[in-house]
């Protein structure tokens, strides 16, 4: 695992949506993916939107489904480079307390 670089198992499409859209046509947009997560993007990524972000940011709050994805998003987008080891991304993934990949 040690040589493995990030590009050796990453996914190809990075599936994104716009900030001003509504939770719900995120959450539709998942499920019709089988995605768990999305990439916000604010004229460039800005964070992500994931299932449990809509759970405990919206539902378990009862915030109306129209509420835009860059208000309930996790920000900001933290990532690593293709080039990165997986040994350095679970450690960025470890220090920022990130579950999503």
């Amino acid at each position: 695992m040690g040589k493995l670089k990030v590009k050796d198992l990453m996914r190809r499409e990075v599936v994104t949506i716009d900030a001003g859209k509504t939770v719900v046509k995120a959450a539709r947009f998942m499920v019709e993916r089988k995605l768990g997560s999305l990439i916000v993007i604010g004229g460039k990524p800005i964070g992500i939107i994931t299932e449990r972000d809509i759970a405990r940011k919206v539902v378990a709050k009862g915030l109306p489904l129209i509420t835009k994805v860059g208000e309930v998003a996790s920000k900001p987008l933290i990532a690593v480079g293709p080039d990165d080891t997986l040994l350095e991304a679970i450690s960025v993934m470890k220090y920022n307390v990130i579950r999503r990949y």
